[in-house]
C-alpha cells in the first residue's frame, strides 16, 4: 500500500488555493476533497447529494477550522447550460480564482456488449462522464486561467488505452476524456495551465463493487492510498507536466521497485 508518511508535503502544502471537485459525495472524489483541505486548500465540493455534501463540509470544517468550503449541488445528467452560468456566478463572487478542477465524476452504466447497450444508459453515462466534464470545465476555466499555475485532473480508468470488451459507455467516455485532455492541454502550450489524466487502477470504491460484485476487494487499495498522485498533479510540483496520463499502478511499481 501507498503510505502518505513516506511523502513529505509540509502541512500548509495547498495553503490559500482554491479546488474544484466533481463527483466529491464518495470515493476517490471524496477523499481527494478531505485530503486537499488537510494540506490547507480551500474547496469547492460539487455532487448530487445535498445530504452527503453537508456531511463532507461538516467533516473538513472540524477537521480544518481555516478551510472555506462551499457547496455545489449539480446533478451532470441533466444540467443544463443556463444552470452553469448560474453556478459560475455563484462562485465567481466568492472567489477571486480556481487554481485547480479535479473533474472525477463518473457512473458505470451497464457492462453487456454494445449489441445490447440502451441508447437510455448511454446516453445518461456520456452525458455525466464527458459532457458534464466538458461544461464544468469550460464553465470555470476563465478563472482558472486566473491562477498561477493551475492544474485540471481527470479520472480516467483501465478501460483505455486498449479498450475492453463489454465496457461500452463508460470505456468511450473515458477514450473521449483522455482526448479532451489532450487538446486542451495543446490549446496551451506556452501557458502555465496544467492538464492530466490519473487511472487509479483498482481501487475500493462503490463504482468498483458494482462492477466486480464478486471480487475479494481486501487487498485493494483505498483511495487514500493513491491520494500521493493528486496531490502532486494539483501542487507546483508538477510544474510543466501536461497532456499526460499517469497511470497509479505503474508509479506504484517504479517508486517502490
Amino acid at each position: 500500500m501507498l503510505n502518505h508518511k513516506m511523502f513529505f508535503f509540509k502541512r500548509n502544502f495547498l495553503l490559500n488555493k482554491y479546488i474544484l471537485i466533481t463527483g466529491a459525495t464518495d470515493g476517490i472524489g471524496k477523499e481527494a476533497a478531505i485530503t486537499y483541505a488537510k494540506y490547507g486548500a480551500n474547496v469547492i465540493l460539487l455532487g448530487k447529494s445535498k445530504k452527503k455534501l453537508v456531511q463532507i463540509k461538516r467533516q473538513i470544517e472540524k477537521n480544518n477550522s481555516n478551510t472555506i468550503v462551499y457547496i455545489l449541488v449539480i446533478n451532470l445528467e441533466s444540467f443544463n447550460h443556463n444552470q452553469y452560468k448560474l453556478i459560475f456566478k455563484q462562485i465567481k463572487n466568492k472567489v477571486p480564482y480556481l487554481h485547480g478542477l479535479l473533474n472525477n465524476a463518473g457512473i458505470l452504466g451497464k457492462i453487456d456488449p454494445i449489441i445490447k447497450q440502451k441508447p437510455k444508459i448511454w446516453k445518461k453515462v456520456i452525458n455525466v462522464n464527458l459532457n458534464g466534464s466538458f461544461m464544468i470545465t469550460q464553465t470555470f476555466l476563465p478563472l482558472i486561467l486566473k491562477a498561477k499555475n493551475p492544474s485540471i485532473i481527470f479520472t480516467t480508468s483501465g478501460t483505455t488505452p486498449n479498450g475492453r470488451a463489454n465496457w461500452g459507455p463508460y470505456a468511450i467516455s473515458k477514450f473521449a476524456i483522455e482526448g479532451f485532455m489532450k487538446v486542451l492541454s495543446a490549446e496551451y502550450p506556452s501557458s502555465k495551465l496544467r492538464v492530466n489524466c490519473i487511472n487509479p487502477g483498482s481501487i475500493k470504491t462503490k463504482m468498483r463493487k458494482i462492477a466486480f460484485p464478486t471480487e475479494n476487494n481486501y487487498a485493494l487499495m483505498q483511495p487514500k492510498d493513491i491520494m500521493y498522485f493528486y496531490l502532486y498533479l494539483m501542487s507546483n510540483i508538477s510544474k510543466n507536466k501536461t497532456g499526460i496520463r499517469f497511470d497509479v499502478k505503474k508509479l506504484v511499481k517504479f517508486i517502490f521497485n
